[in-house]
């Protein structure tokens, strides 16, 4: 609902809402023995893990009331308050193996509340010209993989075995964002600066022990941040349009903890497996710098040819959260587009991704990868996720 009535002599605006969110998931799951292939494919063996079988039922709900208001102290200022009442409920049961999910006893249902509020003023220099200062808090509830994964003692590998485990606490973010905005004739700006803090993040934390390649479990880390700087830019001069997005993220551990990363080559060189993360250590998988930009050519009133691009820098292996070894190494990535405006209900395009078929990674973390059936001999613990290889397509959109 919105209300536009004024407010001790103010233009104001307040909208309200209230949502309701559920869902019920079945969710079953088995390991079959297997071996691979040469070419890095499998063959089933058609026997089961008996303790591998899962035959779930997660059932999650949430209720929520929220409101906005915007309130105009004068021509140049205006206030915004605003707040989120969040109720969740997570309902785990089924059976794992021979047992049941949840142990007689225990409750498998986790409610999780939380109010979230935020404020933000932004100040108008002129029409063409804008600042802002926004506080805001944000939840998370942990998902029912986190909830299932969680108990040191009996670790999971992913996808896991839906266990009963010790309850985790949601994920509460606090940040707080400052900018400037701005537009002139064909020309759009943004600038701006960011900071989050997570507190109680979640994070999967590896054992040496445990079934599958890389076991572990879920847990509250205490704090992460999150800090960092966007740029943006668009422009459109007749025919030509462009536009450019930087954005500088650090993003760093606040409290101490141990990891445990048999992997790690700093592991294999030291022979200890255990590592102190320290406050202003790196998030791994996380590049510090980004940046996107692209342009379109629209040569006729039927053709248009443009082409974008993606940088990513370097970020560390999932499994070095001590910052000790070597980093993914970053790329940049070229695509080309084009459109034929048959009429206005049918267009031809055309796109080449990867145009330069540059091979790189996307990320990277630590593996054991001689224990997989067939791979005794190998002994590189670097696992990458393989970027896309060069490819085109051509295609008919019809608009009715």
């Amino acid at each position: 609902m919105t209300f536009l009535n004024d407010l001790w002599g103010h233009e104001n605006q307040l909208i309200t809402g209230l949502s309701i969110d559920s869902a019920d998931i079945a969710y079953t799951f088995e390991t079959e023995i297997a071996t691979f292939t040469p070419e890095r494919g499998t063959i089933g063996s058609g026997l089961t893990e008996a303790d591998s079988v899962v035959d779930a039922n997660i059932k999650t709900s949430t209720a929520s009331f929220f409101f906005m208001n915007n309130m105009a102290l004068n021509e140049q200022f205006t206030l915004t308050l605003a707040g989120r009442y969040n109720y969740s409920r997570i309902k785990i049961s089924g059976t794992n193996g021979d047992d049941n999910v949840v142990p007689v006893g225990e409750s498998g249902t986790h409610t999780f509340i939380r109010f979230n509020p935020s404020a933000g003023l932004t100040y108008d220099f002129r029409p063409d010209l804008s600042s802002y200062l926004n506080y805001s808090e944000s939840s998370r509830v942990p998902t029912p993989a986190e909830l299932t994964c969680h108990d040191q003692t009996n670790p999971c590998a992913l996808p896991n075995s839906f266990l009963s485990d010790p309850p985790l606490d949601m994920v509460i973010a606090k940040t707080w964002e400052v900018g400037l905005r701005g537009h002139q004739q064909a020309l759009n700006w943004h600038l701006g600066l960011f900071q989050t803090t997570n507190h109680d993040d979640i994070y999967f934390l590896p054992t040496e022990e445990g079934p599958g390649l890389s076991p572990g479990y879920f847990d509250n880390i205490g704090k992460t941040q999150r800090r960092g700087l966007e740029f943006s830019l668009s422009a459109r001069f007749e025919r030509y349009s462009g536009y450019l997005n930087y954005s500088w993220i650090e993003a760093i551990f606040k409290d101490s903890f141990v990891v445990n990363s048999p992997n790690n080559p700093a592991a294999i060189t030291s022979g200890n497996n255990d590592f102190m993360v320290s406050n202003g250590d790196h998030i791994p998988s996380i590049p510090q710098h980004t940046l996107k930009w692209g342009a379109d050519w629209q040569a006729t009133n039927q053709i248009s040819i443009g082409f974008n691009a993606m940088y990513n820098a370097s970020q560390y292996f999932r499994g070095d959260e001590a910052n000790l070894s070597s980093q993914v190494e970053g790329y940049t990535v070229f695509n080309l587009h084009s459109r034929y405006k048959i009429n206005k209900n049918i267009e031809v395009f055309a796109r080449i991704d990867n145009l330069f078929d540059r091979e790189y990674e996307t990320f990277g973390l630590y593996g054991e990868a001689d224990e997989a059936p067939g791979f005794a001999n190998f002994t590189d613990s670097h696992f990458y996720g393989a970027g896309a290889p060069r490819a085109g397509w051509v295609g008919v959109e019809f608009k009715l």
